[in-house]
């Protein structure tokens, strides 16, 4: 009944605006059509559509060659991520989840300690035959981390990989002190025979850049990035302080009216 209310062609126009909706402002540059079906706006035609979705292709098809030039070029590091994406932890031993959570139900025990190892391996093995190198680097799934994981990391090739800053309070049992003391260093983890270096996000800095600064202006958001880097730059009792920002929501782009166009580039400006 709520179908027959909508013509053919409003249909049309939805497919259309749904497509057209997920470019961002690269691919806008990149294929000006993008800009004219955009300003045509609706009564799009079934040869429009298949244009969009021919567009999409080219763009999906330069993601890899761009990445792997920016590599060579220096510009970029490249880190991966286990292969399926899953908390690798809780497939070494569900029981891990007791040191954080005690007093958390648990379903019936799963332990498969090869199964985490092979989603570390064959991660960096899919990176290497892609963008042509091994990675160095790694975002474990949702940043979860346990002693029992450092072995398989280092085995894979890996030499640091990140996590959030809560990880290193509880380690530590800091929680009470000033975070620029500890948050804003590397850390060596792991066997003395196999070092690993750990990062430890900024939660503050990077849940803005996912779930703050899509709700003001571009000018306010970049503003507010450097005035937080400025401050720690005074505070952080180090000679080179590093402040990792990584982000929780990894896509907020699509939330900016812009795609975060203007805020980037205010901010990658400002860096220079």
């Amino acid at each position: 009944r709520l179908a027959k209310q909508f013509s053919t062609q409003e249909f049309l126009d939805l497919q259309v605006w749904h497509n057209l909706a997920w470019f961002g402002y690269g691919s806008l540059q990149r294929f000006p059509r993008l800009v004219e079906l955009r300003n045509k706006n609706r009564g799009f035609t079934e040869d429009d559509k298949q244009e969009v979705l021919s567009l999409q292709q080219a763009a999906i098809r330069q993601i890899v060659p761009l990445y792997r030039a920016l590599q060579e070029r220096g510009q970029i590091e490249l880190t991966t991520t286990p292969f399926f994406h899953p908390i690798l932890p809780l497939v070494i031993d569900t029981e891990f989840t007791r040191r954080a959570r005690p007093d958390l139900p648990l379903p019936a025990r799963f332990h498969a300690p090869a199964d985490a190892e092979a989603q570390v391996q064959r991660a960096v093995e899919y990176h290497a035959r892609t963008f042509g190198r091994p990675p160095v680097g790694l975002w474990p799934s949702e940043g979860s981390v346990c002693p029992e994981l450092l072995p398989m990391v280092a085995k894979a090739g890996i030499s640091w990989l990140a996590t959030d800053e809560g990880i290193l309070y509880r380690s530590l049992q800091a929680a009470n002190q000033a975070r620029q003391y500890h948050l804003y260093q590397p850390y060596t983890v792991g066997a003395p025979d196999q070092p690993l270096t750990i990062l430890f996000r900024d939660r503050d800095i990077s849940d803005a850049f996912g779930f703050v600064y899509h709700k003001t202006t571009p000018e306010s958001a970049a503003d507010d990035v450097l005035r937080r880097i400025r401050g720690l730059a005074h505070d952080i009792p180090l000679e080179r302080g590093l402040i990792a920002v990584i982000l929780d929501g990894e896509n907020p782009w699509e939330h900016y009216h812009d795609g975060g166009e203007r805020f980037l580039s205010l901010l990658f400006r400002a860096f220079k």
